[in-house]
C-alpha cells in the first residue's frame, strides 16, 4: 500500500507526482495511533480522500470507548461538502493544509483553489461541530507586503471554530518538486524515514517577511479557537 498518494498531485512544493515518489513511500502501515491521553485514533488512510469516495464514510462502525476517526482532505468545497453528506455524527477530526493561505501564493503551489473556497469549506466543516487540523509553512522566498496584508484579511474572515489545531511547519524542499531548484540548499532534513528533503536558505529580507507572516498567525488566531503549535525539526542531518 502506497501511505502517500495524492489523486491532485500538483503542488509546486511536493514530489508526489514525481519519478521521486518511492522516497516518500510507507514501508508499514500502522493506522492506530495511540495518544498520551488514551485515545485511540483511526486514521482513514493518509492522504486527502477524493470527494467520491466520502461516500464509504457511512460505513464505518461506531468506534469503542475513547477512539475516534482521522480523516484527511483537500480543503475545497466539493471535498467539505462530500464529507457533510456522508458525516454520520462519529468522533471525527479532519485534517488539511493552508500552506500559507493568499490567492497569490496559493497559484505559486499550484493549489487548485483560492481562499475564498477554504473559508467556504472551513465554514461546513465547523458547522458540524469537528475538530479540525491544518497545516501551515512558513520559510517561503517569494513573499510580498501583499501577501502578508492578504494574510490578515483571511483570518479576519475565518469563524470562530468549535476546536482548530493549527500546525506551523518549516518550508521543506522534495527532489522532483517544481521548485528544487529554486532554493539554494540550507540543510537535509530527514523527516521519518519516508521523508527526504531540505529546508532552503532564504535572503534576510525573506525572511524577515516570514517572520512577520508567523506574528500575524499568532495575531489573527486569537480569539478564533485556534491553537496554533510550531513544530520544530528535530531530526536534521548534514
Amino acid at each position: 500500500m502506497d501511505g502517500y498518494h495524492c489523486y491532485w498531485g500538483k503542488c509546486s512544493y511536493c514530489n508526489r507526482p514525481s519519478s521521486h515518489r518511492d522516497l516518500r513511500r510507507r514501508k508499514d502501515i500502522n493506522l492506530n495511533v495511540e495518544l498520551p491521553d488514551y485515545h485511540k485514533i483511526i486514521r482513514i488512510g493518509t492522504d486527502a480522500l477524493k470527494p467520491s469516495e466520502m461516500r464509504l464514510l457511512r460505513k464505518l462502525p461506531s468506534p469503542v470507548r475513547l477512539e475516534l476517526y482521522k480523516l484527511s482532505i483537500r480543503f475545497d468545497k466539493a471535498s467539505a461538502e462530500a464529507f457533510s453528506e456522508a458525516y454520520t455524527g462519529l468522533p471525527f477530526v479532519v485534517s488539511g493544509s493552508l500552506e500559507f493561505p493568499t490567492d497569490r501564493m496559493w497559484k505559486i503551489m499550484n493549489k487548485g483553489y483560492n481562499t475564498k473556497e477554504l473559508i467556504e469549506s472551513l465554514n461546513i466543516l465547523n458547522d458540524l461541530g469537528l475538530t479540525i487540523t491544518g497545516g501551515f509553512i512558513l520559510g517561503w522566498n517569494c513573499l510580498t507586503e501583499n501577501d502578508l496584508t492578504e494574510l490578515e484579511r483571511f483570518f479576519d474572515k475565518l469563524p470562530v471554530f468549535k476546536k482548530f489545531l493549527l500546525f506551523m511547519f518549516n518550508l521543506h524542499i522534495y527532489p522532483g518538486s517544481m521548485i528544487s531548484d529554486k532554493y539554494e540548499v540550507g540543510h537535509k532534513i530527514y523527516n521519518k524515514a519516508f521523508y527526504f528533503g531540505y529546508t532552503p536558505k532564504i535572503s534576510p529580507e525573506q525572511e524577515a517577511l516570514n517572520n512577520r507572516a508567523f506574528k500575524i498567525v499568532e495575531a489573527g488566531t486569537k480569539g478564533k479557537g485556534i491553537i496554533v503549535n510550531h513544530i520544530q525539526d528535530n531530526t536534521k542531518g548534514s
